[in-house]
């Protein structure tokens, strides 16, 4: 059963066997192959996409399989050492859309199914070589609505509008036209949202507003007009949806940058809460990053003219639109970035005026709102930054403690699960960036003191967990002794708890571990193997026997006795009758030749133990030798206890009554004197049960049961 979980481990371990391994240096040497701050890379099915400059090609498309061998140039789409390929990558339908520049066409859309062949101009929706997607300050966008992506883009005569594809050239098109002719409408923030395409545009009636489109001129249309007149500047940045609604940031001219939220039409369109009272930006200028929904609400920054940028949340109502917690008092600005939600806590990096830039959690309350932890004490912070990525249930990020560089560290959301990874650049900062994970292992961009900025990779396999141990059951204070199967993969480490009642109760390590148990019973063991990326979990059941009680009943009629077994916890048995006989039967019945006491000795073992029970029995029982006509009545019977005894015939002398129980045990006794010829039984506090009554005359005897109830 694998799991993830809370790892700590000492520093030294971790930057010892957690190394990364270099996939290919692509330009050799110290000169980098990748951009330090603007390299783009995405992955499709198990391919990682990236621009990379061999020193060659200049910046060009290439792709990686993991291998030194696999990681190749697709295309010189700018031949030489002019850049061909500058990413905003999108996968659409399996393969790759991004912005290539060639000498004919300039800067337009291009595709690839990973092959050279296969890496080709989209269409040149600016004819020549004019610019088609925004190159440059205004990054381009993709959005993928009803089986097309939209994309932003000039064409001949017409200025910077939204475009659709299908993917192929001939279903390549102007899709919306806000602003005709060439004039740019300059639309951006595309999001979807309830079956429509929503985006940010410029139109000469209505300024910078929000709009909605089905994907035609003829069906888009304005949401609303916040900011009236046609050279305002509403906008509408940071769509974000949350249930039936979406949020984004706008402007009235009254109000500055604040939150608003719409379902889609003109009067469901209003601003949410006045942060910043006034004419003052509750929000400002803002990245993605700054918008997350978490636990049906949304987070975002905001500053309220008190306050610098905090962290604040909204149900979509003003009453429930409050800052989360005042982290750094004053003026300050504490918000960095939502880094993701990780474990059930959403992650974020910013600075409370003490500590740096390090990271935070929150579960969504003011108390649970702390410093996750301070890597780099101080005011100085750890320097973060915003390329953070989340997978199963860990975030890698990179960080500085002020005595390495910026390097590779991992985390699970507790303090002593934040642990350093690994130190690719012991001269200085690695400074790793563009993660992503295919199969096993995480692939990252980073440098150290002998090559340039490359692609690296690093395994992420997790220990299987396996034990052996030396038996499967065991008696009480037996000595069992466990082991680990060593695991592979980055820093094993190995934690058993051993069951209740044992000793020990845990350990660590691979073993071996002597364990014996002070009570019976099934013990489950658990050995956890783990290693910073996760852990597996191995059970072993190990059952401890009880040790055995003799113990048994006898019911004798006549001259045979049966013998009820009640030992607990026995396996075998060996039965002494007293008269010489014996039997391995667990409930045997046994005919002795004569009346009379014998010792009756029951042996009971099983593989922990032996032990044994003696109870002596009284036979009474011999030849019925009274004769016919000497009656005998007992009434009532069965009886409470109480019964009479009731003699007729003739020269039988003085008469003597017993009470025996079936053990033999004598249980009354009464003497008739010769004539007298009744007797009375009371209940002496005797149980319930059968019993035997002996008459004994100068005649002979007799043995009649007795039922008491």
């Amino acid at each position: 059963m694998k799991q993830l979980f809370t790892f700590v481990l000492l520093f030294q371990f971790i930057a010892v066997f957690c190394q990364p391994v270099l996939v290919k240096d692509i330009q050799t040497g110290s000169a980098p192959s990748l951009d330090d701050y603007e390299a783009e890379s995405l992955v499709i099915g198990n391919t990682l996409f990236f621009v990379a400059n061999d020193g060659v090609t200049g910046d060009e498309l290439w792709k990686s399989d993991g291998s030194a061998a696999g990681t190749v140039l697709v295309k010189d789409i700018n031949s030489g050492i002019s850049t061909g390929a500058a990413g905003f990558y999108t996968d659409f339908n399996g393969q790759l859309f991004f912005g290539g520049d060639d000498p004919a066409n300039g800067f337009e859309v291009w595709k690839s199914d990973g092959t050279e062949a296969g890496t080709v101009l989209l269409r040149d929706a600016c004819s020549g070589t004019c610019d088609g997607p925004y190159y440059g300050y205004n990054k381009p966008e993709f959005a993928e609505y009803n089986g097309k992506l939209y994309f932003l883009s000039e064409g001949s005569g017409i200025g910077q509008e939204i475009w659709s594809t299908d993917g192929t050239a001939a279903g390549t098109a102007l899709a919306v036209d806000v602003y005709p002719g060439f004039f740019s409408s300059d639309p951006g923030n595309m999001h979807v949202h309830n079956g429509k395409l929503y985006f940010s545009g410029n139109s000469f009636d209505y300024g910078a507003e929000l709009f909605v489109t089905d994907g035609t001129s003829a069906g888009t249309q304005l949401v609303k007009d916040t900011w009236t007149g046609p050279f305002a500047w509403g906008g509408a940045s940071n769509l974000i949806s949350l249930g039936n609604i979406f949020f984004y940031v706008a402007s009235d001219g009254t109000h500055g940058r604040e939150l608003w939220k719409s379902d889609g039409t003109t009067n469901g369109t209003s601003l949410v809460k006045d942060i910043f009272p006034d004419s003052g930006n509750g929000i400002g200028d803002v990245s993605e990053r700054a918008f997350i929904v978490f636990n049906n609400k949304l987070f975002f920054t905001a500053k309220d003219g008190t306050s610098g940028n905090e962290i604040w949340s909204t149900d979509g109502t003003e009453a429930g639109t409050q800052k989360l917690k005042d982290i750094a008092s004053g003026g300050a600005n504490v918000f960095g970035g939502f880094l993701g939600v990780l474990n059930g806590k959403l992650i974020f990096n910013g600075f409370n005026g003490t500590n740096g830039d390090e990271l935070w959690s929150t579960d969504g309350t003011a108390s649970g709102t702390v410093l996750l932890k301070d890597i780099f004490p101080g005011f100085i912070g750890s320097s973060i930054g915003s390329d953070a990525f989340i997978h199963n249930d860990r975030m890698f990020f990179k960080a500085s403690d002020g005595v390495i560089g910026s390097e590779l560290w991992i985390t699970d959301g507790t303090a002593s699960g934040t642990i350093l990874l690994a130190d690719i650049n012991p001269a200085g900062s690695s400074a790793p960036s563009n993660f992503h994970v295919i199969g096993d292992n995480l692939y990252f961009f980073a440098q150290n003191s002998v090559v340039g900025r490359e692609l690296w990779k690093l395994a992420l396999e997790i220990p299987t967990a396996a034990l052996t141990v030396s038996a499967d059951t065991a008696c009480p204070q037996e000595i069992l002794t466990f082991n680990a199967i060593p695991a592979s993969g980055n820093t094993p480490t190995y934690q058993w708890t051993f069951g209740a009642g044992a000793q020990p109760l845990t350990a660590q390590g691979v073993g071996p571990h002597n364990v014996k148990y002070s009570t019976a019973g099934n013990k489950t063991v658990r050995l956890i193997t783990s290693n910073p990326f996760g852990r597996d979990t191995a059970f072993q059941t190990i059952t401890v026997l009880s040790l055995p009680v003799a113990n048994f009943s006898i019911t004798s009629v006549g001259q045979t006795a049966t013998f009820n077994n009640t030992s607990i916890n026995a396996v075998t048995y060996l039965w002494d009758f007293g008269d010489g006989n014996t039997s391995t039967e667990e409930d045997p019945t046994h005919h002795y030749a004569a009346p009379g006491t014998y010792t009756v000795k029951l042996t009971a073992s099983n593989q922990c133990q032996t032990v044994q029970k003696s109870v002596s029995i009284t036979l009474l029982v011999g030849t019925d030798e009274l004769p016919v006509a000497f009656k005998t009545i007992i009434s009532p019977n069965p009886s409470n206890g109480d019964f009479k005894v009731e003699l007729s015939g003739q020269n039988m002398g003085a008469i003597e009554l017993n009470l025996f129980d079936v053990q033999g045990v004598l249980k009354g006794t009464i003497q008739l004197n010769e004539g007298e010829r009744l007797a009375s039984f009371k209940n002496d506090e005797r149980s319930k049960g059968i019993y035997f009554l002996h008459i004994k005359t100068k005649m002979g005897t007799r043995v009649l049961k007795v039922l008491q109830q």
